[in-house]
């Protein structure tokens, strides 16, 4: 199994700015930035294999950079998109990687902005029992929080009823921790959906796509977790890995 880690998202501007660099490399603590707690995650899983780490063109050197202070065998993938104009989204991200690195195996998609505490290995282990897209989701009250997040509807078999990416009005109340396993067989759909002009910004869409084409199944994750997209979440998300070291 290869894990894509999608980092070429321009920094929001309610973010601090720190001259270029991405949302993934911002320190959450004196030692460690948001990557580095990503793929400490990772490398633990005996089933992951590889692990690529895809930017734009404009963060590539930044990244390349920090690859070279670490001692991992992390791929940086440069999608060559040096303006946020021209970006070709998550989905065509995880488009790009496949294609670039010939990939023929299943994949895991974490976003590269989101911090979070718990181990994957559960979720993983359920991807290699069902062999369905599996969708990592988290329950969640604050109306807020949920109207920046995909927020996903269940039925009593966890499989995907409905996927709504950013709803102004939350109709339910699990909220995806932007984390995707995708087996080998669904891969060629990526290249449909995008050929097919559909929204390549983030992947809720295209887990919308596929739902009368493939079972999808949610899987529950508890711990803390964080959409590192304002200095306030920032703040908080910094605070609480302190405490933790």
């Amino acid at each position: 199994m290869k894990c894509i880690i999608l980092c070429a998202g321009y920094s929001d501007e309610r973010l601090e700015m720190q001259n270029g660099i991405p949302t993934c490399l911002l320190k959450i603590t004196d030692q460690k930035i948001i990557l580095d707690f990503i793929i400490e995650k990772v490398i633990c899983l005996k089933w992951i294999d590889q692990i690529f780490i895809t930017t734009n063109h404009e963060y590539y050197s930044a990244l390349v950079s920090w690859k070279k202070t670490r001692n991992n065998d992390c791929i940086i993938i440069n999608d060559t998109i040096d303006n946020k104009n021209d970006r070709l989204g998550a989905v065509g991200d995880i488009a790009y990687t496949i294609n670039y690195q010939n990939i023929n195996d299943d994949v895991l998609v974490i976003f590269g902005d989101n911090l979070f505490d718990f181990s994957l290995e559960d979720f993983i282990n359920q991807f290699e029992k069902n062999r369905n897209i599996l969708i990592a989701g988290q329950i969640e009250e604050n109306k807020e929080i949920l109207s920046h997040c995909g927020v996903i509807e269940i039925n009593q078999q966890n499989e995907v009823m409905k996927f709504e990416e950013k709803p102004a009005i939350p109709k339910g109340n699990i909220k995806s921790l932007g984390i995707y396993a995708f087996p080998l067989h669904v891969l060629p759909h990526i290249k449909f959906y995008l050929e097919e002009g559909n929204r390549a910004e983030t992947p809720g869409y295209f887990i919308h796509y596929l739902m009368n084409k493939e079972k999808i199944d949610m899987s529950i994750l508890n711990g803390h977790w964080f959409d590192i997209y304002t200095n306030d979440v920032l703040k908080q998300a910094r605070i609480l890995w302190s405490k933790k070291n």
